[in-house]
């Protein structure tokens, strides 16, 4: 509901937790409040019995705190069916006209008729937090101007694994539950119980059904799907308020680059310019090299930070790609120390000044000679996003001017010109690259992505969008061809973004995917999902490509009939629950052709 002034603290009932062994420090600002937003109360609370209500619903559909869900009959069970090696989800909803507390849930063992488990450990309970936005969920508006932040809603996105939660009353509640399937588990059908029990007595048993079916879904690191999120660990230093790059700033970003890695993350964000964009972040992305400018008007650079940050990302499990931000910053602002007054000095070089030429043609020497002794150099790219065609063309012919072997990754508006030169091309949704110039890239060796960010309003990874649409985005990249996706920030937060998803200059959520601590969201619970999807076609079509059963090709042409559904264009004519209807018949075709397949 909507509120211009007014937000009252209700206070959430959280297990105290044991600390793990581990130097990592926790997060000291856990949440013991949720915020919330008054309103007009949904009148349907009155008529409502006093007994709590519970069933399953589903995972692409956000369900509002202060309204009675629109469900006309409970469902206690749920089915799904999933690869060897896969993530399934489910969302059940607990709503209750009275208090209720210390609400928590006990899952059990999945078993089969053959006596294959998966084990009650392999399941995850996640009680799904709502977080500020300036629009209600299911809003299919955005824009790239300032947010008016005297609005306010509240919208389901934050995943908090607290052991027990208090339910007030009038109120619905979702619950996430994860259930991550053994590579090694056996194919079969899996039975279980999660039971659902509160300290007023309420107790309630839902039943799990999971097919599990031959394939086997790779690990994160060995994807052919590339991710790409901008990452900012400063801002991670700040949330946890830790000195950067200290030994506790290590230890927490150490815990976020291992969640990022389980994203399927290909690249590491290595920047190279002290603030590249325009400084509307709330902790800006400096860089990880200090530019020093000796008295003799020579340069030198210290790495040290740079290669700390490699090394952990790459420990993490992120070591197929370094990206370096970038040859060209906005309004051409170059940051450096001037050794002679110990003083920070801003120079402004267009890309046609010999000042910019001169310096880069000596720095990306000097980098170059760093990466190769560091064995990094094949691995890294880099960035010449978002600016205009000539800055663009200046700054490669610079970069292939110094070495041919240079790659170069660009994100931003579709041109013809990059098309060729472009190592790893990533165009906005509404404006990608053709499909005859996508084949001609991929018989170069060259991926092309896509990206969403402000813009488009829909899709998009908002909290307030339909989740079905970050599923939609996995979907849409196998049905046009492309190799991957983008999105500019992964953890550049607001100011407290635990209880308040809006920026002032961005709309809610655009600057991160994840929580500090880090705590998942179902955002990218559901993107990663569709990734997932995105790999297993990729499989099956390998697979079934060749002298496959008649009934194995036809499941396949089903399939990739289905997948035509998930392009640009029908979206924009799509509401989002017809997005739904998509999804569901694709992954019906999906499973068919798997369970022709293995």
């Amino acid at each position: 509901m909507q509120s211009k002034i007014a937000f009252f603290l209700v206070l959430i009932l959280t297990a105290p937790v044991a600390a793990a062994q581990s130097a990592v420090p926790r997060l000291n600002r856990h949440p013991a409040v949720e915020i919330d937003v008054p309103g007009n109360p949904d009148e349907s609370w009155r008529s409502m019995d006093e007994r709590p209500h519970c069933s399953f619903a589903p995972t692409e559909t956000a369900f509002e705190r202060h309204r009675v869900p629109k469900i006309t009959e409970e469902r206690h069970s749920w089915s799904a069916v999933a690869w060897r090696g896969e993530r399934a989800h489910a969302q059940v909803l607990v709503w209750s006209k009275k208090p209720l507390s210390q609400l928590r849930a006990d899952p059990a063992p999945l078993t089969n008729s053959a006596g294959g488990t998966i084990p009650a450990t392999a399941m995850r309970i996640r009680f799904v937090r709502y977080v500020l936005s300036e629009l209600p969920p299911g809003s299919r508006k955005s824009h790239c101007e300032e947010i008016d932040q005297q609005t306010a809603f509240l919208v389901p996105d934050m995943l908090d694994p607290a052991a027990r939660f208090d339910i007030p009353g009038s109120t619905t509640r979702p619950v996430w539950i994860t259930i991550d399937v053994p590579p090694n588990t056996g194919p079969g059908l899996y039975k279980g119980t999660v039971r659902f029990k509160a300290e007023s007595g309420f107790d309630q048993a839902l039943t799990l059904q999971l097919e599990v079916q031959g394939g086997v879904v790779p690990a994160p690191a060995d994807w052919a799907f590339r991710v790409d999120f901008w990452q900012n660990p400063w801002a991670v230093a700040h949330q946890h308020r830790l000195v950067p790059w200290s030994e506790a700033h290590l230890a927490v970003l150490r815990e976020h680059l291992r969640v990022l890695a389980d994203m399927g993350q290909t690249y590491v964000s290595a920047y190279i310019t002290h603030s590249p964009w325009k400084d509307d972040t709330y902790v800006p992305d400096a860089t990880m090299v200090e530019w020093v400018r000796q008295p003799d008007g020579s340069y030198t650079f210290d790495y040290r930070v740079f290669d700390t940050y490699v090394e952990l990302a790459m420990s993490c499990g992120i070591n197929d790609a370094i990206s370096c931000f970038t040859m060209l910053p906005w309004n051409g602002r170059i940051r450096y120390l001037d050794a002679a007054t110990g003083e920070y000095v801003w120079a402004n070089w267009a890309t046609n000044s010999s000042e910019y030429a001169k310096f880069w043609r000596g720095f990306l020497a000097d980098l170059r000679k760093h990466l190769t002794s560091r064995g990094w150099f094949q691995k890294t790219y880099l960035e010449v996003n978002e600016r205009s065609l000539e800055d663009t063309l200046r700054a490669i012919q610079i970069a292939r001017a110094d070495s041919p072997e240079w790659k170069l990754t660009y994100a931003g508006n579709h041109h013809a010109e990059f098309v060729e030169p472009i190592d790893d091309l990533c165009t906005v949704l509404g404006s990608e690259t053709p499909g005859p110039e996508l084949q001609a890239r991929r018989k170069r060796g060259q991926t092309s992505t896509f990206y969403v960010c402000c813009v488009p309003a829909v899709p998009n990874n908002f909290p307030f969008s339909p989740p079905v649409e970050n599923v939609w985005m996995g979907w849409h990249a196998a049905a046009k061809g492309m190799d991957g996706f983008l999105r500019w920030a992964w953890d550049n937060w607001p100011a407290d973004p635990i209880l308040d998803s809006r920026h002032v200059r961005f709309p809610a959520g655009d600057t991160f995917l994840v929580y500090p601590g880090p705590l998942a969201s179902v955002r990218m619970e559901l993107m990663r999902q569709g990734f997932v999807d995105f790999e297993k076609i990729r499989i099956l079509r390998a697979r079934l490509a060749h002298g496959s059963e008649p009934k194995a090709r036809e499941a396949m042409a089903r399939l990739d009939q289905t997948i035509e559904l998930f392009s640009w264009e029908r979206v924009q004519n799509t509401s989002g629950s017809l997005i739904g209807e998509d999804l569901r018949a694709a992954r019906e075709a999906l499973a068919a052709a798997s369970q022709a397949a293995f």
